[in-house]
């Protein structure tokens, strides 16, 4: 829990919250609630990654690679 809000996914180490979004996230009420928790997590330094469901099951690499990218870490390297 990051104040009032929970999140999926949360490094402390990086300050960074990833959020994975189902079909509901793209409805208004649900979109001005994210917003809103996006803007308390940034008032505090706190970087959010948002995924949708789809996106990570048909692109699981691309995800993968730009975490590790907002980490400093390189995707290729780390493969091998």
């Amino acid at each position: 829990m990051i104040g009032p809000y929970i999140t999926d996914f949360y490094i402390h180490s990086a300050k960074i919250a990833i959020e994975l979004d189902g079909i509901q996230h793209e409805m208004l009420e649900t979109k001005t609630k994210d917003e809103k928790r996006d803007e308390y997590f940034k008032s505090h330094g706190i970087t959010v990654l948002r995924y949708s469901n789809a996106v990570l099951r048909e692109k699981f690499n691309f995800v993968c690679e730009d975490i590790l990218n907002h980490l400093g870490l390189d995707y290729e390297v780390l493969k091998k």
